[in-house]
């Protein structure tokens, strides 16, 4: 499966007011083909001279505990449901003993895994996942895979020990392409634009 990963950037308007992510594992070939790709997007909507830190031990917790060799090979989305869980634990733990500050209401993230055309993610906070799909017909669908979720919850903030929660898994058709951003984007551009922009290969240099 032909894989390619690019990103989009919009400066802040302000310097230093927010601090993001764009994270890929660092895979061997046979860790790629057991368990997958491990992918995380991850913004701090605030200025905090500790925010690096803190997207640093989460990306390291991430890639130890899910390619960990000592836990079993199982399917993705198992895997990924106990790194999530240790994650949460993780920093459940560092925000308890005040070890970081981390507001969970200007914490926006997606983690997610892709093995072949298997595809599962969890996600928190003001973000879009778009699916551009293909019909036999050969016209394109623009799907927002978490649009139905309910906006009351997401108002709140989500338990100290269960920062990530849900997990979403199906699997991709040939010629589908995903799209992961924080909502403000479509303040920049239409949903129309979006599309095009989701159809339009990436050039080499964003492998």
């Amino acid at each position: 499966m032909v894989r390619q990963i690019a990103h989009i950037i919009i400066p802040p308007r302000e310097k230093r007011s927010a601090t993001f992510r764009v994270f890929t594992a660092e895979t061997t070939p046979e860790e790629e083909a057991n368990r997958g790709l491990l992918f995380g997007l991850f913004v701090i909507d605030y200025y905090h001279h500790r925010n690096e830190e803190i997207l640093d031990s989460i990306v390291e917790e991430l890639q130890s505990r899910y390619y960990d060799p000592d836990i079993a090979a199982r399917e993705p989305e198992e895997l990924l449901e106990e790194t999530i869980r240790s994650l949460n634990t993780t920093l459940a733990h560092l925000i308890e003993n005040e070890q970081i500050f981390l507001n969970i209401k200007r914490f926006h993230a997606v983690i997610g895994v892709l093995r072949g055309k298997a595809l599962t993610f969890t996600h928190l906070g003001d973000f879009n996942i778009f699916l551009l799909h293909q019909s036999v017909t050969q016209k394109q669908h623009l799907i927002n895979l978490i649009a139905t979720t309910d906006t009351k919850e997401e108002s709140k903030s989500p338990p100290i020990t269960r920062i990530f929660s849900n997990l979403v898994s199906g699997t991709l058709r040939t010629n589908d392409e995903v799209f992961c951003t924080t909502n403000n984007l479509l303040d920049y551009c239409t949903k129309e634009r979006l599309q095009k922009i989701i159809a339009t290969p990436p050039p080499p240099q964003a492998l």
